[in-house]
């Protein structure tokens, strides 16, 4: 059966009634553009498309997060549903307070009101449902579980631009604090751990960081460390560190950090959008990994940057909630297998965030050996298609002349064996690059096997449909031929009306001159 995809808008935002994450959907309504989706939202996210100044329409988030701004909503092909006002209603809480009660706690309104959604979207597409979230919901999975849908939450993973392969998490259960990534890694563990031993010349944890790294990333170096303790803030409306904080927050952190630690052996490290200010020493490093390496532990409530640093293998303490947790439980010689398969099987790629091919894919539970396969083709297929394009002269188009000019180019330089080495590798890469093609000719093939199916699944309606608009036709010819049957039988009751009402004034007027007439003879008589 088709796959009809329904992208969840999160009722309750952080900020209260902002709209938090229209980038998200941004994102979507980019990923979704050519195929039909249904889209459920607070209403207020309609006047956001009609606001040119927002920072989703910039450069930078559409360069970050791969998309193209769409301006308006394309009703042809995405169906909207709106929350019940009744349901995202402010009720004079604290919007922390409202988001948290969203993720954490089930509403039976809110359960309803999926459920109802859900169970009519299957009935108009005939189709199974793919449910995506980008914000755990507790009512949002419970209405999955009682309509059958399946349920899929996405987050921006902990490697990102510039200096990582862009990552993202995928999880059935949930995102950020509360994951399936401990169930997950014991239920899969006994059966990686000698994968990885069989793999480790690839998965091993040096050739895993220079692999997830840009080319700029050297591994951190031990000789800068300039103070015991660093603290990675995150910005105050972070949906992980406002729900799974275990109660943490930045100043209870810091005065705690203080507490242990000198304040001259603490650094602090700000969020960019961070809000508020505290007293401390402030790191004032370029990057993230500059701050990392100065730095013997890093300490933090749930901060992304944390699980960076176990990239790493740099010690670092949560104080909230983290879908790496099960790392801390694990024997040192089980730790570095653990972050191969939390980087390379738990997180995906972000190429292949709202890919409908990828989800399906997905749902349809594969190995994680095949899963690692697959995001190792895609994050090296993204790495060789730049090194091939850097290889080739401006002047040579990529497709007809990458490789026959590495050829040209070993002839001509025969004699320089550093230049040869270098280009003996380019084409090396250049068929590995081949190679992943080929892995995304069958993607292709897949998805227009997918097509074609959705189609003729489409022809299926159309045939429905118009069986049901010749019905409808001849309904409408029976029921034009009854009201005029019904017109004539009208006009004839108006005619019998009247003869009866001229009856009656005849009858009327007979009565009077009875009437008279008996008054007459009395009189006579």
């Amino acid at each position: 059966m088709h796959n009809h995809f329904v992208f969840v808008v999160a009722p309750i935002s952080p900020l209260g009634e902002n709209t938090h994450y229209f980038w998200v959907l941004q994102k979507w309504l980019h990923e979704r553009q050519y195929e039909l989706t249904t889209v459920i939202m607070p209403q207020r996210y309609v006047n956001a498309f009609s606001e040119p100044e927002r920072w989703e329409k910039g450069e930078w988030s559409q360069n970050f997060h791969q998309y193209k701004t769409t301006e308006k909503i394309n009703e042809k092909k995405v169906r909207t549903i709106f929350y019940p006002s009744k349901i995202i209603s402010i009720d004079g809480s604290s919007p922390n307070y409202r988001f948290i009660q969203s993720v954490l706690s089930e509403n039976s309104d809110l359960i309803d009101f999926y459920e109802n959604s859900f169970v009519n979207i299957k009935a108009e597409t005939s189709s199974e449902l793919v449910v995506i979230s980008w914000v755990n919901n507790a009512s949002l999975r419970r209405a999955a579980d009682k309509t059958g849908a399946s349920l899929v939450f996405n987050e921006i993973g902990p490697l990102r631009q510039p200096f990582y392969r862009q990552t993202a998490y995928w999880d059935t259960y949930g995102v950020n604090g509360e994951t399936s990534s401990e169930t997950l890694w014991n239920s899969e563990r006994s059966e990686f751990l000698p994968w990885y031993q069989k793999h480790k010349h690839t998965f091993k944890l040096e050739e895993l960081q220079s692999f997830m790294s840009s080319s700029s990333v050297a591994p951190l170096c031990k000789d800068k460390i300039a103070y015991p303790i660093g603290v990675a803030l995150q910005i105050e409306t972070d949906s992980n560190a406002i729900v799974f904080s275990n109660g943490w927050n930045n100043l209870s952190l810091i005065e705690y950090t203080q507490d242990e630690y000198s304040s001259d052996k603490i650094v602090v490290r700000y969020h960019p959008n961070g809000k508020a200010l505290y007293n401390c020493l402030t790191d004032r490093s370029k990057t993230p990994l500059d701050f990392l390496e100065t730095v013997q532990e890093l300490w933090t409530v749930n901060s992304s940057l944390g699980i960076e640093a176990i990239f790493w293998k740099r010690p670092v303490r949560f104080f909230g909630q983290t879908p790496i947790s099960p790392f801390f439980g694990l024997d040192p010689s089980e730790q570095n297998a653990f972050i191969a398969w939390f980087f390379m099987r738990y997180l995906i790629p972000y190429e292949v965030l709202f890919k409908a091919e990828y989800y399906v894919w997905r749902l349809q539970n594969p190995s994680f050996g095949d899963i690692i396969q697959r995001h190792f083709d895609i994050y090296n297929r993204r790495a060789i298609t730049e090194i091939v394009r850097d290889s080739v002269p401006e002047d040579v188009p990529l497709r007809t002349g990458s490789i026959p000019s590495l050829l040209t180019a070993i002839e001509t330089m025969q004699n320089d064996k550093a230049t040869i080495h270098a280009l003996e590798i380019d084409l090396k890469n250049a068929r590995d690059f081949i190679a992943a093609q080929n892995s995304w000719i069958v993607d292709r093939n897949l998805w227009i096997k997918e097509r074609d199916d959705w189609i003729v699944e489409r022809d299926r309606v159309v045939v429905q449909q118009r069986e049901w608009i010749e019905e409808r036709d001849t309904w409408v010819k029976d029921r034009d031929l009854w009201i005029k049957e019904r017109d004539c039988l009208i006009q004839e009751l108006g005619l019998m009306i009247k003869d009866r009402d001229l009856w009656v004034a005849e009858r009327d007027q007979w009565i009077r001159e009875r009437d008279e007439a008996i008054d007459s003879l009395k009189r006579q008589s």
